[in-house]
């Protein structure tokens, strides 16, 4: 399945685009690793460098602005269509997905079907395990 992975300006909502990349994947171990790839591509791209950040440890900033945070906006796509993977913030050692399956609105039962499984019994990562593999079996 194809994902969309945008780096973007958290401080300012949905802001514009710092880095994006797409890339196909086949499970969410290798979506997650995805994730870290494209931090990893904003870095050699002198976008993001890492630095230690009070409170935070070492994590990813902007380079032209280190006190910008920066947040991932994460897609499926299915049929050149995307599909709400929620979003992510990376650090250097973790992803962290701070949602809980209650924050998301599904609005795509007549194009993918019903959902297999009640999303406000999941949260965080566990979750968007599940809407990922939910679309991945879509794909």
């Amino acid at each position: 399945m194809k994902v969309h992975i945008n780096i973007y300006n958290s401080s300012e909502g949905d802001a514009w685009s710092f880095f994006k990349l797409d890339h196909e994947v086949n499970s969410f171990a290798e979506f997650k690793q995805k994730i870290v790839e494209t931090y990893e591509a904003a870095k050699d791209n002198g976008i993001l460098h890492i630095a230690n950040k009070e409170n935070i440890g070492e994590t990813y900033v902007l380079s032209s602005d280190p006190e910008i945070y920066v947040e991932t906006s994460l897609s499926a796509v299915i049929k050149d269509e995307h599909y709400n993977l929620m979003s992510c913030f990376v650090d250097k050692s973790e992803i962290s997905f701070p949602h809980h399956g209650s924050d998301f609105m599904y609005e795509d039962e007549e194009k993918l079907g019903k959902l297999d499984f009640d999303p406000n019994e999941y949260s965080e990562e566990g979750f968007i395990e599940k809407i990922f593999n939910f679309y991945l079996s879509k794909s």
